[in-house]
């Protein structure tokens, strides 16, 4: 199998450095059913720019069955002037074709089926399967903007030919290829063909060509900087003349066995109200389901893909018939439909899960180490609310939004702390054995892990000092995190990397986030909690606060940092209990008072739930039980008659709050209470001091002339042009 790439001008990359391979292999019950191989080099192009490119080979030597997964990465940094992410990025790797070749003499064989009800026909030399388009009825829908901003397709759907005529043609094909060999028949299919257009089949004297991104159907393909792309091909040998399709190689079990290790990531499955199921399914089997929004704006192609229509964005749409709007996993999609699946069983929350994850893994996480520290390998937001997405494709700002859209409006930015999500990667990752979904869990949560510690630079250091009013990240004098969803997706992350490594340190870097957060005996009129608009994701700290109990409980572990976190929770959820109702009984507080503070209102339900099981005495328990379930009687009553209960955003909502907690072994009334810890919050100045020196200190402990000029220069590009010496 060979790969050829080649740029806009039609000249080929040169591969520049050698290839590595690595070697792994799964076993179970004595007998090896994965085998993994993976060969990685880099390729540079004629315009200078390097990518960098891999192959996966994916084998089940029971079935015969194997997968050659096939991945571009440009490892720039996107220029991003002033927070705008456009196409056309001089860091833009640009390409006319991307083909696999495959060498198969003349005297084989080859016979084409366009689709699964074809008949197989010969392929001769000459010959061609081209998908221009996606082939629906919005074929020509603005998410396929090219850098101009134009909509390069030339074609509705797919056509045959022979080089000179077409011979056949429709709508969308999914073709497989049989080559007769001596004494058997090799099938080969590229995965998702009309999906992620624009691919083609083409036969000549010697050899097989699979174009991954076809040449003259849809313009340069434009790999944006730290930007990926994965394409898969599959196959199989048959008994010779069969014409059996191949299916999509999954290395999935039984989610019977998933739920049965009983993982306090899924909550307890067997205890999911049905009524919420009632909801979720409707949602998915109705004309606006997840499925069927990939129509709405022709969710297709190689970069979009497995991405969710963000819907919900149309409410406030006015200029257009539909804002092209993706979702990016805002309250970790993917995780919902993991769990979703294991829940019901029903195999097609696994399929739009499976897409969803290939699609984060390449194009809505930022694959680079050269921007900045608080940028690098980080999730970018979804588009930006109630705004065409422009030619930013899944990289929120684009300069053709225009500033002050709506109140608040910040035009421009990167990936922030508070879009991290991580719990969907790990639960693919465990479900499939993917590495890529681990490793991209990995640079996730270094890349939380820098925005609020920072990278440990002077000039990180002084960024903070600058910042030290902003509400959303850490407070540079005192240590303190703030209380809301970022520093809550930062304990998952962290959470998820724990279960992963069971490193104590993991653990610890956990408890003191923890403590710099809440305390037992918090002046909750301070917080401010009833200030909605505000501080309403305060809800989303508490829940990975309550997972991080779960954690604990699980292991035995009912030490001083549990009691001190069991009584924080117990604080502000008796709190809440008092004196939270739901968010739209006072909608005059709301700027946008609609269907999404329904769902929301199940996370107060899971967070008293959680509380209830560790109450100290029965009336409490029984206090935090009856208000949990009040809220979620509350929430399934109203929205399962609600008419934008289909919008994605409240869908990944509700699928992120699917379970009730786990039963927990920790016998509450036994523990002690932690209530006579200081809070971080009352630190006097030689405590404040003393913090301050020592973030100073771990910052000279590791000067670097050259890491503090890359801190600089990546912040401030003119800088760029006079680098330091060495």
């Amino acid at each position: 199998m060979k790969l050829v790439l080649t740029d806009q001008d039609g000249r080929k990359s040169q591969p520049i450095a050698k290839s590595r391979l690595a070697h792994s292999e799964k076993i179970s019950g004595g007998v090896s059913h994965r085998v993994d191989l993976r060969r990685s080099t880099r390729h540079r192009m004629h315009s200078g720019r390097e990518l960098g490119v891999s192959v996966a080979w994916h084998s089940s030597p029971a079935s015969g069955l194997s997968e050659a997964a096939v991945t571009l990465h440009n490892p720039a940094a996107a220029n991003h002037p002033e927070g705008l992410w456009d196409l056309g990025d001089p860091a833009s790797v640009l390409l006319r074709a991307v083909q696999v070749e495959i060498t198969v003499p003349e005297h084989r064989k080859v016979h084409l089926a366009i689709d699964e009800q074809s008949e197989p026909r010969p392929l001769a030399c000459g010959y061609s399967l081209t998908q221009w388009s996606s082939g629906g009825d919005n074929w020509q829908s603005r998410v396929h903007r090219d850098a101009s901003g134009q909509i390069p397709l030339k074609q509705r759907g797919f056509s045959l030919t022979d080089g000179e005529s077409v011979l056949a043609h429709g709508d969308r094909a999914t073709p497989t290829l049989y080559i007769d060999l001596d004494n058997t028949r090799l099938a080969i299919a590229p995965c998702e063909f009309w999906q992620q257009f624009p691919m083609r089949v083409e036969r000549h004297s010697d050899r097989i060509i699979f174009s991954l991104y076809a040449e003259d159907c849809a313009g340069v393909m434009e790999l944006q900087g730290g930007e990926k792309k994965t394409w898969r091909l599959c196959w199989q040998p048959m008994p010779t003349g069969s014409t059996d399709r191949i299916a999509k190689l999954y290395w999935t079990p039984e989610p019977r066995h998933i739920a049965s290790c009983k993982l306090e990531e899924l909550g307890d499955l067997g205890s999911v109200d049905p009524r919420l199921t009632t909801i979720l399914t409707a949602g998915l089997s109705c004309g606006q389901s997840l499925l069927s929004k990939r129509d709405a704006i022709d969710e297709y192609g190689w970069r979009n893909f497995g991405e969710l229509y963000a819907d919900h964005e149309n409410d406030l749409c006015e200029d257009e018939d539909y804002l092209i709007s993706h979702y990016n996993n805002q309250y970790d999609p993917l995780f919902g439909l993991l769990r979703l699946y294991l829940a019901t069983g029903e195999w097609v929350y696994f399929e739009l899960a499976d897409d969803l994850a290939r699609h984060l893994r390449d194009i809505d996480i930022y694959h680079t180490n050269l921007d900045r520290p608080e940028y690098n390998q980080g999730l970018f937001w979804h588009t930006d609310h109630y705004l065409d997405a422009g030619t930013s494709t899944h990289r929120s700002y684009s300069r053709m939004q225009p500033s002050n859209a709506y109140e608040g409006h910040a035009r421009g930015g990167g990936p922030g702390g508070q879009h991290c999500y991580t719990t969907g990667l790990l639960l693919h990752y465990l479900i499939t054995g993917e590495a890529a979904s681990r490793d991209c869990l990995f640079g996730l949560v270094t890349w939380v892990t820098h925005v609020y510690e920072g990278s440990g630079t002077m000039v990180d250091w002084v960024l903070a000092l600058r910042n030290r009013h902003r509400g959303d990240l850490r407070d540079p004098l005192h240590g303190m995190y703030p209380l809301d969803r970022g520093t809550g997706n930062y304990l998952m992350a962290l959470l998820d990397l724990y279960y992963l490594q069971q490193c104590p340190t993991v653990l610890r870097q956990i408890e003191n986030i923890i403590a710099a957060t809440v305390h037992p005996e918090d002046d909750l009129t301070g917080r401010d909690l009833d200030n909605v608009e505000q501080n309403w994701f305060y809800t989303i700290f508490l829940q990975a606060l309550s997972r991080y109990l779960e954690v604990k409980s699980a292991e035995g572990d009912d030490d001083s940092a549990f009691c001190y976190g069991r009584d924080a929770l117990l604080h502000y959820a008796k709190w809440m209990a008092d004196h939270e109702n739901p968010y739209l009984c006072k909608p005059e507080e709301l700027e946008f008072p609609n269907a999404t503070w329904v769902a929301q209102d199940l996370r107060k339900a899971r967070v008293l739930a959680s509380a209830a099981r560790l109450a100290r005495t029965p009336e409490l328990r029984e206090r935090l039980r009856r208000r949990a379930q009040e809220f979620e009687d509350y929430v399934l009553n109203t929205l399962k008659t609600e008419p934008t209960t289909h919008y994605t955003r409240i869908q990944a909502i509700l699928m992120q709050n699917l379970a009730p907690p786990m039963p927990i072994a920790t016998h509450p009334e036994t523990l002690e209470s932690m209530s006579d810890t200081p809070p971080l919050a009352k630190r006097n100045f030689m405590s404040a001091a003393a913090f301050i020196s020592g973030r100073l200190l771990l910052a000279l402990r590791s000067f670097s002339l050259r890491r503090e000029w890359h801190g600089l220069t990546s912040r401030f590009p003119a800088l760029r042009r006079s680098p330091p010496h060495s």
